[in-house]
């Protein structure tokens, strides 16, 4: 058996780097993430089209529920990116729902329904602050309800 070592690029890369300080990288990262923002909105909104599946292509409850369980874990960290940090928050919501509307023997659609219309309305809409706190209260009220994880 031959044992392989692949190259150390990284550490390679950081002895080569001039050194700077905290305030130019955190501007660099800055500017580099406002370059990338128009893409990972569009892939946002492509994301979120899509939690909710066609009627026609719908099946049964189950399948939707995982189906928009994969489209919300992908959206994680998109929030923050695109200066929608409260999406990053709902989806990990809509995330812990699904896990937990799976483990019954009944799935029901409604809690991820709400949570799809309260992302939807966090995406579309310039709301308030206090607006956008209510709308995570009341995704946190009805994980409690429902008796699934509270969100970080």
């Amino acid at each position: 058996m031959k044992i392989y070592h692949p190259k150390n690029t990284l550490r390679e890369a950081l002895v080569a780097a001039e050194p700077m300080l905290t305030q130019t990288a955190l501007g660099r990262a800055e500017t580099g993430l406002r370059s990338i923002r128009a893409e990972c909105l569009a892939h946002l909104d492509e994301l979120m089209s899509d939690l909710d599946p066609a009627p026609q292509s719908r099946g049964d409850v189950a399948s939707r529920v995982r189906h928009a369980y994969e489209r919300a874990r992908r959206i994680i960290g998109l929030g923050a990116v695109t200066d929608y940090p409260q999406l990053d928050r709902a989806a990990l919501s809509l995330c812990e729902v699904a896990d937990g509307i799976l483990s019954h023997p009944q799935p029901d659609w409604a809690p991820i329904r709400a949570h799809i219309d309260a992302m939807r309305l966090m995406r579309a809409h310039e709301l308030p602050a206090a607006a956008t706190c209510e709308l995570l209260a009341s995704l946190e009220t009805l994980r409690a309800r429902f008796g699934f994880a509270s969100a970080p």
